[in-house]
């Protein structure tokens, strides 16, 4: 390790125990996620109840390098909604952030996590066995309207963002490259076929989310499980989704603002993340 990447590493360790005014700012001037290409750092640090591994060339991983969770509004709601014997779904699992926060709760329960990109879904893999969870199913697929062959469309391998995969095609975000992926049904996933419960549903496919709320509409109705899904104009806009149609379709559910703890109307929400609650 060089005196550089020591350094770094210290002061990684520093910015994730301490919060501090103009950090992000500090941050973005000292190890730009911009700019990460060339000199990424990959390390395994502390995270939840164990450990995680990032490549800072990935701003998601860039963001945990330096912070004790990402989406610490999402990372909350987990722990207080999560119970020991809780059986949990994460659809857009990435590299694990929120399915190892499910897993280290619901010790006697079980997560799913459901991840398509192949590159993505290798270091959820690592994560799961770096931290010995046995509670997890985790299958590299999309929740999609037809089963079979499809199409995943990611950024440029030198974007920095590269969670921002989707079933949906934008040149406008920069996701334009098609790899080939499997995709299923809901009803066509043995994995679900016998669920006895289900508590908690979060999802984040970058604009698919309404789809796979349809798709899971029968496992919502039958367990009235906490649903977080995320909301984005832009990413939904170009779906073709409507929030108010999904929201109508979760009639036994009341939605809030989850990082602000607000009641939200279907129509004007602001972009983030709904929270779902059985009424």
């Amino acid at each position: 390790m060089t005196l550089k990447s020591r350094f770094l590493s210290q002061f990684a360790r520093f910015c994730r125990a301490i919060s501090f005014p103009g950090k992000d700012r500090l941050l973005r001037l000292l190890y730009s996620p911009d700019k990460r290409s060339r000199d990424s750092v990959t390390e395994l640090i502390p995270y939840d109840e164990g450990l995680i591994r990032v490549d800072t060339s990935s701003f998601l991983e860039w963001y945990l390098y330096f912070n004790p969770y990402y989406e610490p509004n999402m990372t909350r709601a987990l722990k207080t909604m999560v119970k020991e014997d809780s059986v949990c779904l994460d659809v857009g699992a990435n590299i694990g952030c929120h399915t190892l926060t499910m897993a280290n709760k619901a010790r006697k329960g079980q997560v799913y996590a459901f991840e398509p990109n192949p590159a993505n879904f290798a270091r959820l893999l690592f994560n799961l066995r770096l931290n010995n969870l046995r509670n997890v199913t985790a299958l590299n697929l999309a929740i999609a309207a037809e089963s079979g062959d499809a199409s995943l469309f990611v950024p440029d391998e030198k974007d920095c963002n590269q969670a921002k995969c989707s079933m949906v095609s934008s040149r406008e975000r920069g996701i334009v490259n098609e790899i080939a992926i499997k995709a299923s049904r809901v009803g066509d996933l043995e994995a679900l076929q016998h669920l006895t419960r289900c508590d908690v549903i979060k999802i984040d496919v970058e604009g698919y989310e309404s789809v796979v709320i349809k798709e899971l509409l029968d496992i919502i109705n039958a367990f009235l499980p906490v649903v977080i899904f995320e909301y984005d104009t832009l990413t939904w806009d170009l779906s073709g989704a409507s929030l108010p149609e999904v929201c109508g379709l979760l009639e036994h559910y009341l939605f809030f603002d989850l990082a602000r703890g607000v009641p939200v109307a279907p129509q004007g929400a602001p972009n983030g993340d709904v929270l779902c609650l059985p009424r």
